[in-house]
C-alpha cells in the first residue's frame, strides 16, 4: 500500500466516523447550544467542513475553496468561513440537509485529490510559518491538519450530543 493509499483510507474512515456521530443529528440538535463554553453541533459540523475545504484547496492546491467556488452560497451555513472565533461559533447559523451535502462534495473532492498524489506530491514542502508550523510535506498536512481535525471535530460533536442528552459515539 502507497503512502496515498493509506491517508486516503484514512480519510475515508474519519469521515465514516463523523458521519455514523452524525447520522440521528436533527435540525433541533444541531441548533441547540450545550452548556458552558461549547460550541453547537452544527457550528462544529460547518467549521470541519469548510477547514477541510480550505486546507486541500489554499494549502494544496493553491485554489479557491469549494465554498467561495462551486459552492458559493449553497453550504448549508449562514456565514461559511476558514477558522472560527468564539462570536462567530455564536452566531453562524447552519441548516442540515446543505450542510451534509457540501460536506459530501468535501469529502469527495479530497478522496479524488489524495487519490492524485504521487510519492514526489506527498513529499513536496508547504510553508505553514504564518500558522506556526513552518515548512511542511503534504504527507503532513494531509495526516494532521486533516486527518487528524476530522477526529478532533468528531469528538467534540459526540462529547456536545452526549451533554445534550443524544448518544454520542456509535459504538
Amino acid at each position: 500500500m502507497s503512502r496515498a493509499e493509506l491517508l486516503r483510507s484514512q480519510l475515508r474512515d474519519a469521515h465514516a466516523a463523523l458521519e455514523e456521530t452524525m447520522e440521528d443529528v436533527t435540525q433541533e440538535l444541531l441548533e441547540r447550544m450545550p452548556p458552558g463554553t461549547a460550541n453547537r453541533i452544527g457550528e462544529r459540523y460547518v467549521h470541519h467542513a469548510t477547514a477541510e475545504d480550505s486546507i486541500t484547496h489554499l494549502f494544496l492546491r493553491g485554489s479557491a475553496p469549494l465554498m467561495s467556488s462551486t459552492w458559493l452560497g449553497r453550504t448549508g451555513a449562514s456565514e461559511p468561513r476558514f477558522g472560527t472565533d468564539q462570536e462567530h461559533a455564536r452566531r453562524v447559523r447552519v441548516e442540515l440537509a446543505p450542510v451534509r451535502a457540501y460536506a459530501k462534495a468535501v469529502y469527495d473532492d479530497s478522496d479524488e485529490y489524495v487519490a492524485s498524489l504521487t510519492e514526489a506530491d506527498l513529499d513536496r514542502g508547504v510553508d505553514l510559518s504564518a500558522a506556526g508550523f513552518g515548512q511542511v510535506p503534504v504527507w503532513w498536512i494531509l495526516s494532521r491538519l486533516v486527518i487528524g481535525h476530522v477526529y478532533e471535530v468528531h469528538g467534540e460533536i459526540a462529547a456536545v450530543k452526549g451533554v445534550l442528552g443524544a448518544r454520542g459515539f456509535h459504538y
